[in-house]
């Protein structure tokens, strides 16, 4: 049962305030308080003592100090109470502590007062705690009505809003409801009514049923409880170690679950009756807790059955409290089930996989997003054993596949045996936030192992089970995570090509810090943000997109990038319509050092900043090593043109007309300086604005070929086909600068 300092912890993560403010949730709170309930009605702290009186109480001191006992009927109603012992065994005296936890009291009117003045007395102390239940004897013939329970004060009867009761509202065979507050008996209601009369009765026989229910019997194993007497006794509180809780005998067919629970854990078979008559069936608020069906958590079980038995089935809750869990997994997780694992809880993997949503081995377990989903791992610890031999088999915590709504939250994890952490593979509408990985073990060779796996439904890439139909991940987001010491962060790395790329794959507001390989390698993704990120030392890029189409990288703070690889900061490979702007990239000064902040090449459409970028080791392109024609670097296209070579441009945002300059860049020639006015929809028109003093260049419309133009000029051309062409025939490379204005 979980405690109350974990269900009201301040934080998340409880100590940790950087884990951001707790707020306790219902069903906690509602597990929390049953518990309690469950406790306090089986009674189960001293076995269960009960006296009929309290002469028989204090005729048996055999009992430690500070055991409880119940005084139910004795004739002084004041004696019957909650009483505690003072003093050791066989000395010392009991006291009483606290009113009987009845919610109902049933009060008799046996006619002893007058119809005015009515005197009720009832088998255990009234107190304000609980609502009195009484029958009136004789109709009241005046106004103010009082009673009296157990010769105690008269106590006013007032109505619910507060009103003296009138004459003749109190009639004989009524029952009445209410409760006793301060010098007054106020009513639950203002009138007499058939309804109220129904609900009372109805009152009363819960009363009668909660004073029978007094026969629940304190059991200390599952042994003991199978071997009740079901005619006897229908209550029962386990108190075996792990397992406790409270039971009731409950008559009807359960040979179909007590057959499934081969645990026990839910449903358990009286030793003489059968299944198809009735079962003890565990009492709870929906929550199952893994330890109820034999999971040890010590540290040395293997606790993988137990667990797998709490699992199965799906549409439920399951609960890890804090313990030392040692599982060789898997741990078969099905659709509609919240894994919920106190922050203490530790779970070791000894084996390769642990958590995973489908059948190992079963290659058409499922297809698309139809696999078990709606699953939430949240919680606890997860690491595994990594003292294994040199080539043995690859671990993961969790391994999802063709499943929609998968949340991985505020899980801690540590030292994996050379695999993926998590792996998300043909997962739609996917979140892993808060959470930590950390403290990778590799084996020699090891490389491309994501902390976070982000992959499509082929056999190479996901061999665990089926089907292999290509399905790709949609709408994934990591959020708020932290990498140290991992390989690569949240990555695809996967050479194979997918027929259907994934898409909206969203890296946010993560840190990445001491990364042997990439903090973020996405390849192949469609519509992808990478945002907000921080990235502190990374082996090679700390950024790298590879045959991306329309993804976002910005606002991400890179330091200390390439640090083990002669590589770059941030780098887009044959991407399309991406951007990589607003980036912070810096070295904190160290001399080992990033070739270039930016590079970029074999990719179309491109747009970069190089505000915030530091430069790296190239003498050439120390900031941005862009190569790709139609890049767009601070507003502007930027291109090293070979002589007789020519280069198309197409404008950016759709413009077919509007004002262009171009600019070159070199000592050798004057080249191309000018202002355009360009038009490249219906009619091609290229009209001189402004042009540097001494710059030599020709103007025409049409397609450049690099061989089209007068030689030993450069030819700047407007063309039908939406593109503005420059040619270079001045017998040497040039750097051309293109920008679109307006």
């Amino acid at each position: 049962m979980a405690t109350a300092a974990y269900v009201y912890r301040d934080f998340v993560t409880d100590g940790v305030p950087s884990s951001g403010a707790h707020k306790p949730q219902k069903s906690d709170i509602r597990r929390l308080l049953t518990g309690y309930e469950d406790i306090v009605t089986a009674f189960t702290s001293t076995g269960g003592l009960i006296y009929s009186s309290k002469a028989a109480l204090d005729a048996d001191l055999a009992h430690d100090t500070n055991s409880m006992a119940w005084v139910i009927g004795d004739p002084v109603a004041a004696n019957n109470g909650v009483y505690g012992k003072v003093g050791a065994s066989g000395t010392g005296s009991w006291t009483r502590r606290a009113d009987l936890p009845f919610s109902f009291i049933i009060a008799s009117d046996v006619g002893d007062g007058t119809p005015n003045a009515i005197r009720a007395t009832t088998s255990i102390p009234v107190s304000n705690s609980a609502l009195v239940w009484m029958n009136i004897a004789d109709t009241n013939t005046g106004s103010p009505v009082t009673v009296s329970f157990n010769g105690g004060a008269a106590l006013t009867i007032k109505t619910n809003s507060g009103n003296d009761v009138s004459s003749g509202g109190l009639i004989t065979g009524m029952i009445v409801l209410g409760i006793v507050s301060g010098p007054t008996f106020r009513l639950v209601s203002d009138q007499a009514s058939a309804a109220i009369v129904a609900a009372a009765e109805a009152a009363a026989d819960r009363a009668e049923e909660a004073a029978a229910s007094i026969s629940i019997r304190n059991v200390s194993s599952r042994t003991m409880l199978k071997a009740l007497d079901t005619t006897v006794t229908t209550l029962a509180f386990l108190r075996e170690d792990g397992r406790e809780g409270l039971f009731k005998w409950t008559p009807g067919d359960f040979s179909t679950l007590v057959a499934a629970d081969l645990m026990e854990g839910l449903y358990l078979k009286a030793d003489d009756i059968s299944a198809s008559a009735g079962a003890w069936v565990r009492h709870h608020d929906g929550e199952i807790d893994v330890k109820w069906f034999g999971a040890a958590g010590d540290g040395v079980t293997d606790d993988t059955a137990a667990i797998n038995e709490a699992l199965q089935g799906g549409n439920k809750r399951v609960y890890f409290p804090s313990g030392e869990y040692k599982v060789a997994g898997p741990l078969r997780v099905h659709h509609n089930t919240m894994v919920d694992m106190h922050p203490a809880a530790h779970i070791t993997l000894t084996g390769t996989s642990l958590f995973v949503n489908g059948d190992i081995g079963n290659a058409t377990y499922a297809d698309g997003y139809n696999g078990d989903g709606n699953i939430t791992i949240r919680g606890g610890h997860l690491d595994c054993t990594t003292d294994r031999a040199s080539g043995s088999g690859q671990a993961a915590f969790v391994q999802f596949a063709h499943a929609e709504n998968i949340f991985i939250e505020n899980v801690v994890c540590s030292s994996l045996w050379r695999g993926h952490y998590i792996e998300l593979n043909s997962i739609r509408h996917g979140q892993v936030r808060g959470c930590v990985f950390s403290g990778q073990v590799l084996d020699v060779g090891d490389n491309d192992r994501d902390a976070i796996n982000i992959d499509f439904a082929y056999a190479t890439g996901f061999p665990l089970f089926g089907s292999y139909d290509n399905t790709p991940c949609d709408d994934i987001l990591v959020e708020g995570c932290l990498f140290d010491g991992v390989q690569s962060g949240a990555s695809t790395h996967g050479a194979t090509e997918p027929p259907i790329y994934p898409t909206n794959i969203r890296i946010i507001g993560n840190v990445f810090k001491n990364m042997t390989q990439y903090g973020t390698r996405g390849r192949y993704w469609k519509d992808a943000i990478v945002r907000g990120n921080t990235y502190f030392g990374t082996g090679s890029q700390a950024i790298l997109l590879q045959t991306c189409i329309n993804a976002k990288v910005s606002e991400n703070t890179v330091r200390k990038a390439a640090q083990a690889v002669s590589t770059h900061g941030i780098q887009l490979q044959a991407c399309t319509d991406s951007e990589a702007t607003r980036n912070t990239v810096s070295n904190d000064g160290e001399a080992t050092n990033y070739v270039s902040a930016l590079r970029a090449f074999s990719g179309t459409r491109n747009r970069f900043s190089t505000d915030g970028c530091v430069a790296g080791s190239d003498a050439s392109f120390p900031i941005a090593n862009i190569t790709e024609d139609d890049a767009l670097i601070d507003g502007t296209f930027f291109k090293t043109l070979a002589d007789d070579a020519a280069w198309a441009i197409v404008p950016p945002h759709g413009k077919s007309q509007g004002t262009v300059i171009v600019s070159v860049e070199s000592a050798i020639v004057q080249g191309l300086r000018g202002i355009f006015w360009y038009r490249v929809l219906t009619t091609a028109t290229l009209d001189l604005i402004a042009q540097a003093a001494g710059s030599t260049a020709a103007r025409t419309t049409g397609a450049l070929t690099g061989t089209t133009g007068t030689d030993g000029l450069m030819t700047i051309s407007a063309a039908l086909d939406g593109r503005i062409y420059i040619e270079n025939r001045r017998g040497a490379a040039i750097n051309v600068v293109v920008q679109f204005v307006g």
